[in-house]
């Protein structure tokens, strides 16, 4: 227990000694180190001291410019990023503007839009109402062209009826004519002989007879052709005179004579 303690001790105080030899020695060259040093960094002349001072002017001068010129595109840089900024500005300015102008545009857009949107309705209704009075229209047409075939139908009518009662009033006509002569006829049988101073034959009665049923035939005739001459949608008052009344002026007139 007592000898590791003492070999420690002895080991101790040997390598203490042998730091002592030692120290000198090392002390020696770290003074002789330093003062190389101090003496390589230290100028010991007067033109090593002016070299110094040289180098150090231009160390500083040198110094000096490169932070010129840092600063120098420092204000470059800021003078540029200025340019920048008032472009930046510039077209910030002009988007404003733009969206100011888009903005009114839209908002006029949109009045245009709410207008046409009012005459797209206005439209639509009108459309609407042009379109019931289209169908009325056409309702209206279809009973239009409904009537204008009944009409011409009735027309049609109207005129085949007419075209018969102009051929029956021809044939009324003639048959005037012939009851006229037969009448003429007659009446000269019977004026011959008081014209002579003759005595009147034995059927003279039976001929006056005779011109009357003459007489009454043609009024008859003359009727006839009357009522037939009167066709439809006609004026009797504005037609022109016809055989008919020509008939009865002549069937007077006999009369008359007679009487």
């Amino acid at each position: 227990m007592v000898e590791p303690i003492l070999y420690a001790s002895f080991g101790f105080l040997v390598a203490t000694l042998l730091w002592l030899l030692f120290l000198p020695a090392f002390w020696r060259r770290a003074v002789r180190l330093t003062r190389r040093r101090l003496i390589d960094r230290l100028p010991v002349s007067a033109a090593d001291i002016i070299a110094s001072q040289d180098r150090l002017r231009a160390e500083h001068a040198m110094a000096m410019r490169a932070v010129e010129r840092r600063a120098e595109q420092a204000a470059a840089a800021i003078a540029q990023e200025r340019v920048e900024a008032g472009r930046a500005r510039a077209t910030e300015l002009g988007h404003l503007a733009e969206v100011g102008e888009l903005k009114a545009r839209i908002v006029a857009l949109e009045a245009e839009a709410a207008r046409l949107t009012a005459a797209l309705e206005r439209a639509g209704a009108e459309s609407r109402a042009a379109a019931a009075a289209l169908d009325l229209a056409r309702s209206a047409h279809g009973s239009a062209t409904t009537d204008r075939d009944a009409a011409l139908q009735a027309s049609d009518a109207a005129r085949r009826a007419t075209e018969q009662a102009r051929i029956e009033a021809t044939a009324r006509e003639a048959e005037i004519i012939t009851l006229r002569a037969q009448i003429a006829t007659i009446k000269e049988r019977v004026a011959r002989p008081a014209a002579t101073g003759e005595a009147a034959p034995a059927d003279a009665a039976v001929q006056t007879e005779s011109l009357s049923d003459l007489r009454r035939r043609l009024d008859e005739v003359a009727e006839a052709v009357s009522r037939v001459e009167a066709a439809p949608g006609e004026d009797a008052a504005s037609r022109p005179r016809t055989g008919a009344d020509r008939v009865r002026l002549v069937s007077s007139q006999p009369e008359r004579a007679g009487a």
